[in-house]
């Protein structure tokens, strides 16, 4: 009878790392970039990307954004993002300052994310557009030089290394999402008739 037991927990330990492995996988599988494609003036998404009023409507109806620059941004602005996160005690928000780093008038913003507390960069997004006939491809990279220079540093072995690449790809897997969800709402509203 013990070794039934023992053979289904067994069958069920390796059908749980089974299910993690492919999670893991498809996860990950996405990359550090986002696209979408918008059926709209490539002068009207750029306008979308850079003008303050117009990011607050596109950004989830959550949040709240701010700037310390004027209407259109420019290099060295900061915005403010902070979302109520639902089901939280009143007061819980999640809080983003990015600084606007680079600005290609009417192709590329690149975006950082400042640690306030140590005024390290954690995360650099990089969101460009191209033209394709009569549509635009919007794309978001992201990237963290924080975490890439800690994969590349050597401080441990080939476990430390691989955990550290797990841990970067599920990070990029998790702004990839955030970036799918922003570029589908300004898809969303760009191609409102």
């Amino acid at each position: 009878m013990l070794k039934w037991i023992l053979g289904i927990l067994g069958v069920l330990a390796l059908l749980l790392a089974g299910t993690c492995w492919y999670g893991y996988r498809e996860l990950t599988s996405g990359g550090d970039t986002a696209r979408v494609a918008i059926v709209a003036a490539p002068e009207r998404v750029w306008q979308h990307l850079v003008d303050l009023d117009s990011l607050r409507a596109w950004q989830d109806s959550a949040a709240t954004v701010t700037s310390t620059g004027g209407a259109v941004l420019a290099v060295g602005d900061t915005v403010r993002i902070e979302t109520s996160l639902r089901g939280r005690p009143v007061g819980a928000e999640q809080r983003m300052h990015w600084v606007v780093a680079r600005v290609d008038s009417p192709r590329v913003v690149v975006w950082t994310a400042i640690d306030d507390s140590t005024g390290i960069e954690v995360v650099r997004r990089i969101d460009s557009i191209a033209v394709a006939g009569d549509s635009v491809i919007l794309t978001s990279r992201f990237g963290s030089p924080m975490i890439d220079s800690l994969r590349t540093a050597d401080s441990g072995g080939g476990l430390a290394r691989s955990l550290m690449g797990g841990v970067t790809k599920m990070a990029s897997a998790a702004l990839r999402a955030i970036a799918e969800q922003d570029l589908a709402r300004l898809k969303a509203r760009l191609e409102r008739p």
